[in-house]
């Protein structure tokens, strides 16, 4: 399981021992490669994003909406950023993987 926090993440939290912490640059991207995140969204509610190799990410939420776009993670923050196509903005996201549960 995934769970993403806008920016800035204060680095004073307390990581829950359900969460794990990553040690290398490269486990952000592996973590996304070739994945299907399922979550959450604030405005669209539930739904899942593929995170392709390639670097294009695709979204459908639950309630019909389709976005596709371009990701990456950010070399200075270790934040995984996406630039949807509608969008002239990139968003990005501190990820945690949660011990809890697969990431397929």
């Amino acid at each position: 399981m995934l769970y993403s926090t806008p920016q800035p993440f204060p680095s004073a939290w307390h990581t829950p021992p359900d969460r794990l912490i990553f040690h290398t640059k490269a486990e952000p991207k592996e973590l996304h490669n070739s994945k299907t995140v399922t979550g959450v969204h604030f405005k669209l509610g539930p739904g899942r994003a593929y995170y392709s190799e390639d670097g294009s990410v695709v979204s459908n939420s639950d309630s019909g909406k389709k976005r596709s776009g371009k990701w990456w993670i950010d070399d200075k923050t270790d934040t995984r950023c996406v630039r949807w196509d509608h969008m002239n903005k990139d968003l990005c996201h501190y990820t945690e993987k949660l011990r809890m549960g697969p990431i397929h």
